[in-house]
């Protein structure tokens, strides 16, 4: 995926290679790519397609939730997996308002998650 990246011009190129790749192996209709800066934490690019409206993106990535999130990034950059699944029709999420209110609001029903990580250093959410 390397030599890929390095082809790409924009944050959405990026997005949307990262998309094409991860597509291989899980098909999916749409993503939301976030990416931090490594020694900050910040947010340092975002791009998405056929995801999250702008409200529920901003909603989702400033925090402004109603409950925890049930797998923080910092759980998937640290945790024994680097991959996780939020789906609206689990019964491990039926009381979750993230779910309810964000997700099936938005008419999306489950949420893959990948930390795309370079050694120690988060590069991606």
């Amino acid at each position: 995926m390397t030599g890929a990246a390095a082809e790409t011009g924009t944050v959405a190129e990026f997005g949307a290679m990262v998309s094409r790749q991860v597509g291989r192996a899980v098909p999916h209709d749409g993503y939301m790519f976030t990416g931090l800066d490594p020694l900050t934490g910040a947010l340092c690019l975002f791009t998405r397609h056929n995801a999250y409206s702008s409200p529920a993106a901003r909603r989702l990535l400033t925090g402004e939730e109603v409950e925890a999130d049930p797998f923080p990034f910092e759980y998937l950059v640290a945790g024994p997996r680097r991959v996780a699944v939020v789906d609206a029709e689990s019964p491990r999420h039926r009381h979750s308002a993230r779910a309810h209110e964000v997700m099936v609001g938005e008419g999306i029903r489950s949420e893959l998650r990948i930390a795309l990580v370079d050694g120690r250093s988060a590069w991606g959410r």
